[in-house]
C-alpha cells in the first residue's frame, strides 16, 4: 500500500534498504540547504523590524524617486516664479542632471528579420 509522503504526491514511501537510507539522507541535506538559501535571500533582501517588514529594494526605488520628483518641482517652481537668468543659470543644470539620471538612455535595437 502506497503512502502519501510530506509533499502529498502517491510516490511510495522508500524501502529500508541502505540505498534508500541514503537517498533519505541525500534529500534531508538538500531540504536543509535550500532552506539555508533561503534565510540568506530573505536576510539580504528585506528590512524588518518588530512589526514591519519591507523590501530593500522597493524602498531604495521609491526614496530615490521622491527625492529626485522633489528636486525636479523645486527647480521649475523656482525658475517660473523668477523672471532673472541667474536663478535660470542657478537651477537648470541641476534639473538637467536629474531628469538625465531618472530617464534612461535611449537604444537601437536591431530587428530579426
Amino acid at each position: 500500500m502506497e503512502e502519501l509522503t510530506r509533499t502529498g504526491s502517491n510516490m511510495p514511501m522508500p524501502s529500508t534498504t541502505a540505498a534508500s537510507k541514503d537517498l533519505v539522507k541525500i534529500q534531508m541535506q538538500h531540504d536543509m540547504k535550500m532552506h539555508d538559501e533561503q534565510l540568506q535571500f530573505e536576510h539580504t533582501t528585506y528590512w524588518e523590524s518588530c512589526c514591519l517588514r519591507f523590501d530593500k529594494r522597493a524602498v531604495s526605488y521609491f526614496g530615490q524617486m521622491t527625492i529626485g520628483i522633489g528636486i525636479i518641482t523645486f527647480c521649475i517652481t523656482m525658475m517660473a516664479m523668477n523672471d532673472d537668468c541667474a536663478t535660470f543659470s542657478r537651477f537648470s543644470p541641476l534639473l538637467t542632471l536629474v531628469v538625465g539620471i531618472l530617464l534612461p538612455s535611449p537604444q537601437l535595437h536591431r530587428s530579426n528579420d
